[in-house]
């Protein structure tokens, strides 16, 4: 049988095939008192890697996580991503129902989420609804989750900055350190981030890797710094390599200590040790120093933020915060948060997944739509995807992941007050009317995707 992708294979795997789980088992334990009997067991699976993963992700449980740990090298993003949703907690409770107004969609988020029990969360029944507005169900869902963290990693909010060297990504802003007011969000953003990825909503934001490396409960090292700050890698490594005539000579003035600002813009001066600010840096403690910058920059002037975050975070899973994010690839959290935002979104595989209701694929309205389509960036691609589905990021599997195929229905309304394209974003329908021309339809479409985040109109 011919090998199949990702979890295409477990379409094809009966459930009488459970007992070939114990047997997979059994072989590795057998194979590990024999190194040459490992190996080849280790090509066999490498030869067929996606039926392993699939067995693995369709007849493991829970318990059998430290044994799939051990054999990481031969998991793929389905399996680590299916023991990570295992680890949500899964108790049953009522529907909570979430009601906001849009202008104040940040801070009733928060008050709203605050006053529910984990329990109420974790049922996976929300309802939220927008004031004034009669739209509801799976697509509000997503847009609420979307537009809460576009609103949370807000630039200027001082609560998380983007990386320095990547703008997709983000880590607690120092100026919100021992900040009580600002504090509670990080709680929220952790409940919220991990709500998020236990409803498989990509929201569009990416975790710094020294902010990933502290949730998966790991040190962070120099070496770990170049990932997220080139600039200050390179400062405190051109530091090491200096010979100590060179040190002497360059006459650096620095002290044990580092300057930040706080949440007023205020510039402090931290000391990184007792009497930080009287002990200069030498050659012989140069290292020391370099260490404690670190650990101060990265970890201690966002430890409180970072363990607010976390205890959001673990209310929301039945393991260890760390447990889970090493369940996971910092990739897969990438993938997971952001999707298939790597991959450009191809307008043909878009059409493939794409049905009219009262509309042929040969009228003037379909093809005019597709040329503009065709013509559009990728950005305003995802911005039509986003106004059409709730979806601004591709699952994974890309358009065949969607819970059911996209659709365009003809608009029967002849109201010309009422001329923009609607969309039902719970059943991913883009309803469109019969345009005068090309120019016209394209105008309407472009001024939808440009224009409906900020005032909601349009989704159903």
């Amino acid at each position: 049988m011919a090998e199949l992708d990702g979890f295409s294979f477990l379409e094809h795997m009966p459930a009488t095939w459970s007992p070939y789980f114990s047997h997979v088992q059994m072989l590795f334990a057998i194979s590990e008192s024999d190194q040459d009997v490992m190996e080849q067991t280790r090509e066999i699976v490498k030869v067929r890697l996606s039926a392993f993963c699939s067995l693995v992700a369709a007849f493991s449980s829970l318990q059998d996580r430290n044994w799939v740990f051990r054999q990481r090298d031969y998991t793929n993003f389905q399996v680590r991503h299916h023991f990570a949703s295992m680890m949500f907690r899964r108790e049953e409770s009522e529907t909570l129902y979430i009601i906001l107004d849009r202008p104040n969609l940040l801070t009733e988020s928060l008050e709203q989420m605050a006053n529910a029990s984990p329990t109420s969360l974790l049922h996976g029944d929300l309802s939220v609804y927008f004031e004034e507005e009669t739209a509801v169900g799976e697509g509000v869902l997503r847009e609420w989750f979307y537009l809460v963290c576009e609103k949370l990693f807000e630039p200027g909010r001082k609560l998380f900055v983007h990386s320095t060297d990547d703008d997709r990504r983000f880590t607690p802003d120092t100026a919100s350190y021992h900040d009580e007011n600002l504090l509670k969000y990080f709680q929220f953003a952790g409940r919220f981030i991990a709500l998020a990825l236990k409803n498989d909503v990509q929201v569009g934001v990416l975790l710094d890797h020294v902010f990933y490396l502290q949730l998966a409960g790991k040190r962070v090292s120099l070496e770990d710094i170049r990932r997220t700050d080139e600039a200050e890698y390179n400062s405190c490594l051109q530091i090491l390599q200096l010979s100590r005539e060179e040190f002497d000579k360059a006459d650096l003035g620095l002290t044990f200590s580092v300057e930040i600002e706080d949440n007023l813009k205020k510039k402090l001066e931290i000391p990184l040790c007792e009497q930080g600010t009287d002990l200069a840096v030498t050659y012989d403690n140069r290292e020391s120093y370099i260490n404690m910058r670190i650990e101060n920059r990265y970890v201690t002037l966002i430890k409180d933020q970072v363990s607010q975050f976390i205890q959001g975070f673990e209310e929301m899973i039945s393991v260890p915060h760390d447990v889970f994010f090493n369940t996971l690839n910092p990739e897969d959290i990438d993938c997971l948060l952001r999707g298939k935002e790597q991959i450009a979104i191809c307008v043909d595989e878009w059409k493939s997944h794409t049905a009219y209701v009262n509309f042929k694929e040969t009228d003037a309205t379909i093809k005019w739509f597709w040329q503009i389509v065709n013509e559009m960036d990728q950005e305003t691609r995802r911005k039509l995807l986003f106004f059409w589905t709730a979806y601004k990021y591709l699952p994974m599997g890309g358009f065949k992941d969607f819970p059911e195929k996209l659709t365009i229905s003809r608009n029967f309304d002849h109201d010309r007050n009422r001329p923009l394209p609607m969309a039902q974003t719970c059943s991913s329908q883009l309803q469109l009317r019969v345009y005068s021309g090309f120019d016209v339809m394209k105008n309407q479409l472009i001024y939808v995707t440009e224009n409906w985040i900020s005032t909601g109109f349009g989704i159903a």
